[in-house]
């Protein structure tokens, strides 16, 4: 796929406002995109106007994915804007827009990578899943719903496209306190040639959730005695 190509798919995502909303249009649109290469796709609806989107190929046991989320937050005030946040444009070497860094530019290059591999017609022992989901950036619904649908557990391993970068300054105001050799950071700032430094990361704080049902019993606070504190029952 040539680069004029690859630009126009993210440019193309990056005009529909999925501010917490309209997914489906993007599923869609990747959708066609997968099935003009050959590669199986269908939506699945979390909501009204918001679908997850799933694609495949392969053969084998072993099953990769490859995610990334659909939604983008808010552009705020679009007055305040100086470009039109959804058209995607270049300046300096950069490229601007809603979501050209979290994540329409993960999500395009996760497709644009497969529908490459898929054409290359390399062989390989397993499946690529591709899982595009809708609402991470404030429920994580779409993520549930794979989840609800058995959709994940075939997974072997997951690539997540979310954005790594770090501002060099940043890094190299911390030489000294990072978990890597001072000598390797410094060449990597060396052999960058952009003002940002990305890492691969293989591991991420998660959360877990929980709710506690404690009974108690109401009481004037005159007579605490005849009440049962929730809290210490």
């Amino acid at each position: 796929m040539k680069t004029e190509q690859k630009l126009n798919i993210l440019k193309d995502i990056v005009a529909i406002d999925t501010q917490d909303k309209d997914e489906k249009k993007v599923a869609d649109y990747l959708a066609q995109l997968f099935k003009k290469y050959g590669i199986d796709a269908r939506n699945i609806e979390v909501s009204p106007g918001r679908d997850n989107l799933i694609a495949s190929f392969g053969e084998g046991e072993k099953v990769l994915g490859l995610t990334g989320h659909m939604d983008v937050v808010s552009i705020g005030e679009k007055n305040s804007w100086t470009h039109d946040p959804f058209d995607l444009y270049e300046k300096n070497g950069n490229l601007f827009g809603r979501g050209t860094s979290d994540m329409k530019s993960g999500l395009a290059a996760l497709a644009i990578a497969m529908i490459e591999l898929k054409e290359s017609g390399e062989k390989f022992n397993g499946q690529i899943k591709f899982l595009a989901t809708v609402d991470e950036e404030k429920n994580e619904s779409g993520a549930e719903k794979f989840v609800e649908l058995g959709e994940v557990e075939d997974l072997d391993a997951l690539i997540v496209a979310e954005p790594s970068g770090v501002n060099k300054k940043e890094i190299e105001n911390n030489i000294g306190s990072l978990p890597l050799p001072d000598e390797k950071i410094q060449k990597l700032l060396n052999d960058n040639k952009t003002q940002e430094q990305h890492f691969l990361i293989y591991a991420h704080n998660g959360s877990y959730d929980y709710k506690v049902t404690s009974t108690g019993k109401t009481a004037h606070s005159s007579m605490p005695h005849l009440g049962i504190n929730a809290i210490n029952n």
